[in-house]
């Protein structure tokens, strides 16, 4: 018998964080080029970092992940040339 797994199970998979091609299919609707699919325990690390009353809408989620993807992409540059 197939036992199920827990919340923390999933959650701690060892997925990592994809950069994807938006398919022409998104590509009106999102626009063209890359996009993150965060793992969850990524996505986990940020809800926690929410204070107790504050509003987080999803929004506000995509907009910090792609602030986080800026700030690796600014690292690998200033790496390579460096």
């Amino acid at each position: 018998m197939k036992t199920r797994k827990s919340w923390r199970e999933k959650l701690e998979k060892a997925l990592q964080p994809n950069l994807v091609d938006i398919s022409e299919k998104w590509d009106n609707r999102i626009g063209h080029g890359k996009m993150l699919v965060p793992s969850p325990l990524l996505v986990d690390s940020v809800i926690c970092k929410i204070q107790k009353g504050k509003l987080a809408t999803v929004n506000n989620i995509r907009d910090y992940f792609n602030f986080l993807r800026l700030k690796v992409i600014k690292y690998r540059i200033k790496r390579i040339i460096s």
